[in-house]
């Protein structure tokens, strides 16, 4: 039930981000006022929020799980993983207010040439988790410990892999 219901968030999501980019696109052409952009914003803010409250609560299901069976290494991978997560959610809340208020305020018209940046800002920050994921599971001499298979519970005639 829980994948259906993130399924349909994700959903909705998109359905409103591509509403927001329609009326992004056409507000060049069309004189749309700041407070529908901020009535079309808040909502992709709030399901961008259920989202990360998803990711924290799954990640604090993951660190009971590795606390529990004593994997010490995997939790310090998933604890700078989430450090990296928690800053860039804290970083988006204030982006998205910032656009809230350079909208509200109607500065697009004086500084328009930086527009570009709203949407790019989102690139540079998927980028950065994507590459946080790669630095933190690239292959190393240590890939043995953050395998599925808990070492320590195995006795001496185990087999790790395939047999």
């Amino acid at each position: 039930m829980l994948r259906s219901l993130v399924g349909s968030e994700m959903c909705i999501r998109d359905s409103f981000t591509t509403v927001l980019d329609v009326v992004k696109a056409f507000s060049h052409e069309d004189d749309i006022s700041s407070g529908f952009f901020v009535l079309v914003i808040v909502p992709v803010m709030v399901l961008d929020l259920i989202f990360y409250c998803w990711a924290f609560v799954s990640l604090r299901g993951v660190f009971a799980q590795l606390a529990e069976h004593k994997e010490t290494m995997k939790l310090n991978l998933y604890r700078k993983f989430l450090a990296v997560v928690a800053v860039c959610l804290l970083l988006s809340l204030a982006w998205v207010l910032f656009q809230m208020y350079f909208l509200w305020s109607n500065a697009m018209d004086d500084h328009w040439q930086y527009l570009w940046v709203f949407d790019a800002y989102w690139d540079v920050q998927s980028f950065v988790i994507l590459l946080t994921i790669m630095v933190l599971w690239k292959p190393s001499s240590f890939f043995i410990f953050y395998g599925a298979v808990n070492v320590h519970e195995m006795g001496p005639y185990d087999v790790i892999g395939p047999a």
